[in-house]
This record gives structure tokens, C-alpha cells and sequence, in this order.
């Protein structure tokens, strides 16, 4: 059907069609469609975060890293604070797991994070620090099989032999490739004895110099690139430079990106210090570092940025202690200013056009990126959507459309999907689709925020006064009512709900469903998804009267999906399986055709290489099972889950243990029944991602910690706010005095430990 074809919601007879684009109209007095139904393929739909990734060697850099945090990141996470946006620094110096490191993920992980960046951040994204040290050079974790066998023509037979041991061919690569294995793999440096992890980490040293050695030699030999022998031998900060900076158009890299260039005139390399801020060679300078370090600085860094945005600070003065406030403080001081006043500039004119803080936007744009998240790769349920969009183009049905399924079942992503399809079909025209996932923000998780919410929305959209909507929960589902009669034949509306049992259980709003309307006006579409088993939702529904066509069951995916959900999610990531492996995949999803089944299958087998023992490729028979294998057996068992529909980063008892507290990256605290698996309330403040949660040793109240470099404390009871406490930066550890509950600790990315007195509670 073409975007002038009807759509199938009723005339004013009920009858006819509801017509999306026979009549494209200009929005002169009221609020443009374009804030209020956002496009989730839009790839300028993102939240309002500043996100900016700090890249600097580390033992050098320490005090302008700390300074900057305190002086300069400090005050603007203030500014954006007042404007609702989110201001973060993502410096990776401050850590990365062992288990990273073991596996040699560490430059994969700090280049993903500066992408990550560059995708989400408002204004400037990526910050460089540099000063005399080039930083480590690590081996590369992967390299290609074509460049692979030339490297290998120009080694002797003990060169070939040792990276032959190290590096194994790996067909499920898309190209093939050769894999570095794990250094557990010959030495235990994952043990949790400390001298024995030394000593293991000692005698990899020793292979790693052996590689590396025979590895850039070939590589100084083979005929490549400059910028291919770049990639193999470039130092992790010089690879992230080379994309956070380098890689991006002229425009864009003077847009969003800033250098620092630091250098000392002259340094001891005899000095006890001199190892933390140059390379060494064994006891010499290492020159071959110094070179392309200055190559990097003066030959690409400079003239791309020019000298509004690359800042050289020359000749410092060399100190035994390296850099210091007594000695150095001048250059502190003005590196600060010029980062300062740049990034203040630049922060400002993304708060103009941003405008004043908007929470309706911000929960539209919220719900819009979970839309978008969760129709990646979908793949198949042609007969469901045939279903729903036949239902859609029909005669005005007059009443909601219900759909149900099992949990995993996959109902979310097609409520996703027909959201997508909707607006493809429509692009352009004035047709108004709202849509919230129930439980993935604070008001859409309450009967009385939904409602409130979806006011709104609405309320806009039609141009109505919306200071006259009312707050009380009973009034709200009249006014609900009402401005579903604003639809039109000009302005349609299409309404989703997914997910009414995760609505909490306040004012009965998921056991009575009082708000949702038995029967909806002309030029309206309203479609809803539920569980079957939680919270009552479906059964209730069956008593609105509604005919079994409204009633669409989805089913465990048609094994014949399988395939090609599968070698899409691979195809997506670069990669493929073997036909053995492929097929322990297929035969385990035929006996559980559960789309979540498949995604957990997927997370397994993303890593099996080709060379992989197909003994070792097992799958366990459910999702109970599978979501178990991801833990050690000798440690536990998983005795049982609770889903909830965001990223959760922390999860904590109460002591009582009748209550559990998860914090996610929708930036929402929820606190759940432990007995019943159920949320019972859900909180919001935080705008930035909340790292930790815990219960009081009373357990009547909770504390959050994020990275908007805030600590929030919060009633149990009442489920609302009342402290919070600003730190300098983002906060990465949080505890409760285990007697009194007054007192509470906690530790920032900066280094301070904090010692809180809580007034106010008992």
C-alpha cells in the first residue's frame, strides 16, 4: 500500500478510512509533529548527553587528568546539570578489567568507547592529552590471514613457529583472520595469589618482547601502507588519536575534538622518574617511540586541528619528580583555561539549541531509542504482521487491539517493529504514533505517569491547553478520553502500549486497567501487548467485550527463522560459524524457538572460532539454562530470574531480604518484591549512568551513585528523593555505615573518598 493509499480509520460514520496522507498539512500553531513523534531511525535521536572520551597515557599524565577533572569538568557538569543534560568524562586510564587484559580486548574496548562517543555526544567528544611518553604498544589481537602470510614470508623458521603457537587461523572471522590466543592459555595470570599472578605476567613479558619483536620486524618489511603499518604499530593512544581525531573530516575534527601537546625540554632519563613519562628501550630513551610520537604531533595532529583546537605547551622544565604544581603550576593553570574556555564555548551553543529542559521530549526520545534498540536485526513473524497491519488498514475496529504471548516470546520487538513499519510506510505525512514500553522510565511505569504522559503528548500533538490537563489519576482517564476525540482525518493516531504487566500495582492501574477505553473514536488505531500469567492484565481484558480478532497470540518463532536470525546477528558483527557449529545452534533453537533463546545462543557462539573443539560447543536445552551457563558451576547455581526491560549495572539485598534494589542504564532505581519478582516502585533523578545501589542497614532507605557526580539518597517507603550530594566526579564505589544509618562513604574517578552525615533520618 503506497503512502496515498487509505489507511482503514473509520470517517465520521465509522466506516471509512483513516486517511495518513490525502492531506499534508503545516503545523503554523502548534508544536511540530517532528519533536513530538519522533522518527526512530533517525540517527539524530539520541539523549542529551555530552560524552567525551579523555585519551592520555597514564603515569604521566596523572595531575593535569585530576586537575582538569576538578577545575574544568567539575563546574560545566554544573552548567549542563542545570539544563538537564548530561555532561560525562569516559577516561579509560582508570582501569580496565584483568580479564580484558588476559584476552587482549584492552585497545578494542578503548576504541569502541571513543566510537561510542562520537555517536551520543552533543558538541565535542574526544579530548587528547599528550606528552612525551608514546604509551604501550600492544600486540595486535587480530590480524588478517593475507597479511598474516606476508609477515610470516619475512621470518625465520623460530619466528614463524612462535607465531605460529600464538596466533591460530580462524575461518569464522568475515575476512578470515589470525586470533591471539589468551595468555592464560600457557601462563595462570588469572590467579588470585599475587605472586603468582607476578610471576605469570613476568614470564609473558617475556614471550610478548619475543613476539613483538619478530612481528614489527616483519611488518617493517612487508609492502604495506603506512597507514596498515600505523595499525599494527601504533600505541593504543596513538590508535585512539588516530580515530577519535584523525579519521574524521576536516569540519568535523575542528567541531569536536581538542588536542593538548605538552612537552618537556629536556628529560634525565637517568632520573627514577623518567620511565613514567617516556618509553624505554631497556635502559635507554626508546627513540623509535619519540618519532612517532612527534610525527603524530606535528605532522598530523597540528595541522588538522590548527591552533584554535591543538594546544602546545614546549619546554617545560624538567623535574626529578616529574610534573608539579610548585614547579609547573603556570602550565596547569593555562592548559586549563584554553580547555575551559573552548569547551565552555562549545558547550553553551549546544545548551542554546537545546533549549530549556523539556521532560515530556525527553521521555518521548527515551521510549523512541528503546524502539529503535529493539528492532536491530529483526527478522521474520511475517504472519503476525500481516495480522497486525491488516487490522491497521481495516475498517475502524472501534475497539483495542490485544497482543499476548509468553515471556522471551519476542513481543516487545515486534510491537518495535510494527512501530518502525508504521513510520516508514507514512514518512512524511501527518500522522501522529504514540507508543511507550511500560516500566522503561518512571512515567511509564505507574497507571497515573502513563496516563499523565500520553496527556500530554496528545495534547500537544492536537494543539489543547495542556496546563488544563489535570494531575489526580481519575480525572486523568476522563481527560485521556477526551483528547482521544482529537484525532481526525487530518491527524490520525496510532497508539501502542507494550507491556501492561510491568505497570506497578498504584492506584490498581494493571489490575483494574480502568484508563484503558473498551472503545476508541474514529481515526484512532490503539494496540497493546501483556503477558499472559503476570498481573492479571490479559484476563482483565477478556472481560472488555472485545471479539477474539482482537486477540493476537504470538508463538515461539517458526523454526524455520532460525537461520536467518542467526546469520544475520553474525553477519552484523564480521562473523559466521562452521557448518558443525551452526548446526549445534540450529538443532538446540528447534527444540526451544524462543527469541531470547536464540539471542542467548547467539551471545555463546558470537567468539567461537573455527579452530574451537566442536566437543566444547554446547548449549544448554532453555533460557533457565542457558542464562546459568554464563555462570561456573562449581561456584552456584542460578535458582531463578527477573526481567525488566533496560541494562541493569547494579543489583543489592535489603537486609531483611525481602526487597532487592537494580539500578539500569534508563537511569531508573527500581525496588522489587523478592517474594513475587515484581517492581513495586520505580525512581528517577539521575541523568547519567547510576554505577551503585544499596539498602540502608535499617532498610528504609537507599542510596544511589552515578556518573552525573551525584549521590542520591532515597525513602523506601514514600518512593521519592530526599538528599542529594554533589561530588566532584562520577562515582564508582558507595556504602552505608553497617550501625549507623546516617553515615555513609563513598569514592569518586577522581580519587576522593567522601564521608557523608545525613540529616534528617533516623
Amino acid at each position: 500500500m503506497g503512502v496515498s493509499c487509505s489507511y482503514g480509520i473509520g470517517t465520521g460514520n465509522g466506516k471509512g478510512v483513516f486517511r495518513m496522507a490525502d492531506k499534508m498539512r503545516k503545523y503554523n500553531d502548534r508544536t511540530s509533529l517532528a519533536s513530538m513523534v519522533p522518527n526512530v531511525v533517525d540517527s539524530k535521536l539520541i539523549t542529551k548527553t555530552i560524552r567525551i572520551f579523555l585519551s592520555s597515557t597514564f603515569t604521566d599524565t596523572t595531575i593535569d587528568r585530576n586537575v582538569l577533572m576538578e577545575e574544568v569538568f567539575e563546574p560545566i557538569r554544573v552548567m549542563c546539570r542545570q539544563h538537564g543534560v548530561a555532561f560525562e568524562i569516559v577516561d579509560l586510564r582508570w582501569g580496565v578489567r584483568r580479564e580484558s587484559v588476559t584476552d587482549h580486548r584492552t585497545l578494542n574496548i578503548c576504541l569502541e568507547e571513543v566510537k561510542r562517543c562520537q555517536e551520543t555526544s552533543l558538541g565535542i567528544a574526544f579530548i587528547a592529552i599528550l606528552g612525551d611518553k608514546y604509551g604501550w604498544r600492544p600486540l595486535p589481537p587480530t590480524i588478517p590471514s593475507n597479511d598474516f602470510l606476508k609477515f610470516q614470508e619475512h621470518l625465520d623458521d623460530s619466528g614463524r613457529a612462535l607465531l605460529n603457537k600464538w596466533y591460530l587461523h580462524d575461518d569464522n572471522a568475515v575476512p578470515a583472520s589470525y586470533t591471539l590466543q589468551p595468555i592464560n592459555k600457557e601462563f595462570d595470570v588469572q590467579s588470585p595469589n599475587a605472586e603468582t599472578h607476578e610471576k605469570a605476567m613476568e614470564e609473558w613479558t617475556k614471550v610478548e618482547q619475543k613476539i613483538r619483536s619478530f612481528l614489527y620486524s616483519a611488518i617493517e618489511k612487508a609492502d604495506l601502507s603506512d597507514n596498515k603499518r600505523r595499525h599494527y604499530l601504533g600505541s593504543v593512544t596513538e590508535r585512539e588519536v588516530e580515530v577519535g581525531i584523525i579519521e574524521l573530516e576536516h569540519d568535523e575534527a575542528t567541531k569536536t575534538t581538542m588536542a593538548i601537546d605538552r612537552r618537556f625540554e629536556n628529560i634525565d632519563v637517568k632520573s627514577e622518574n623518567a620511565k613514567l613519562y617516556i618509553n624505554f628501550q631497556g635502559n635507554e630513551a626508546d627513540e623509535d617511540s619519540r618519532k612517532h610520537l612527534k610525527k603524530l604531533k606535528d605532522e598530523e595532529l597540528s595541522p588538522k586541528l590548527g591552533p584554535d583546537r591543538f594546544f602546545p605547551f614546549h619546554n617545560l622544565k624538567w623535574d626529578n619528580e616529574g610534573i608539579s604544581m610548585d614547579i609547573h603550576g603556570d602550565y596547569i593553570k593555562e592548559m586549563c583555561e584554553k580547555v575551559k574556555s573552548l569547551l565552555e564555548t562549545n558547550v553553551r551553543r549546544v545548551l542554546s539549541q537545546i533549549g530549556p529542559i523539556d521532560k515530556l521530549e525527553e521521555e518521548i526520545t527515551r521510549h523512541a531509542l528503546f524502539c529503535r534498540e529493539h528492532t536491530i536485526n529483526f527478522v521474520g513473524r511475517a504472519s503476525i504482521l500481516s495480522k497486525i497491519h491488516k487490522h491497521i488498514d481495516g475498517e475502524d475496529p472501534m475497539m483495542p487491539l490485544v497482543i499476548y504471548g509468553e515471556s522471551g516470546v519476542g513481543k516487545t520487538a515486534l510491537v518495535s517493529k510494527v512501530v518502525r513499519d508504521v513510520q516508514n510506510r507514512y514518512l512524511g505525512s501527518d500522522l501522529a504514533i504514540i507508543y511507550r514500553f511500560c516500566g522503561t522510565s518512571a512515567d511509564s511505569s505507574s497507571g497515573r505517569g502513563l496516563m499523565l504522559s500520553l496527556c500530554r503528548q496528545i495534547a500537544r500533538i492536537y494543539g489543547a491547553n495542556e496546563e488544563s490537563i489535570p494531575q489526580t489519576y481519575s480525572e486523568l482517564i476522563e481527560e485521556f478520553i477526551k483528547l482521544l476525540n482529537k484525532a481526525n482525518a487530518d491527524v490520525p493516531l496510532f497508539i501502542l502500549i507494550d507491556s501492561l504487566d510491568q505497570l506497578s500495582d498504584e492506584n490498581s492501574a494493571r489490575q483494574f486497567l480502568e484508563w484503558l477505553p473498551r472503545t476508541i473514536p474514529n481515526y484512532v488505531r490503539l494496540i497493546v501487548s501483556t503477558l499472559p500469567d503476570v498481573g492479571g492484565c490479559l484476563d482483565r481484558l477478556k472481560t472488555f467485550g472485545l471479539p477474539t480478532s482482537h486477540f493476537i497470540q504470538i508463538n515461539r518463532l517458526d523454526k524455520d527463522d532460525g537461520p536467518a536470525i542467526l546469520d544475520g546477528k553474525l553477519k552484523n558483527i564480521g562473523r559466521t560459524l562452521t557448518p558443525k557449529q551452526r548446526n549445534v545452534i540450529l538443532t538446540a533453537f528447534k527444540n526451544c524457538s524462543l527469541p531470547l533463546y536464540l539471542e542467548l545462543a547467539f551471545q555463546q557462539c558470537r567468539d567461537w572460532a573455527s579452530y574451537k573443539d566442536i566437543s566444547e560447543c554446547k548449549l544448554e536445552a532453555d533460557v533457565d539454562g542457558m542464562v546459568n551457563s554464563f555462570y561456573d558451576s562449581e561456584d552456584g547455581a542460578l535458582i531463578q530470574t527477573m526481567e525488566q526491560p533496560a541494562w541493569i549495572t547494579c543489583a543489592s539485598f535489603s537486609h531483611d531480604q525481602k526487597h532487592i534494589v537494580t539500578c539500569s542504564d534508563d537511569l531508573l532505581v527500581r525496588i522489587w518484591n523478592s517474594e513475587t519478582n515484581t517492581i513495586i516502585g520505580t525512581m528517577s533523578g539521575h541523568i547519567s549512568e547510576i554505577r551503585i545501589v544499596c539498602f540502608s542497614p535499617d532498610d528504609k532507605y537507599i542510596a544511589s551513585a552515578a556518573l552525573d557526580q551525584t549521590i542520591r539518597i532515597w525513602d523506601v517507603e514514600q518512593q521519592k528523593q530526599i538528599h542529594v550530594f554533589h561530588t566532584a566526579s562520577g562515582v564508582w564505589a558507595l556504602a552505608w555505615n553497617p550501625i549507623d544509618t546516617t553515615l555513609l562513604t563513598a569514592g569518586d574517578a577522581v580519587g576522593y573518598v567522601y564521608f557523608l552525615k545525613i540529616r534528617d533520618i533516623k
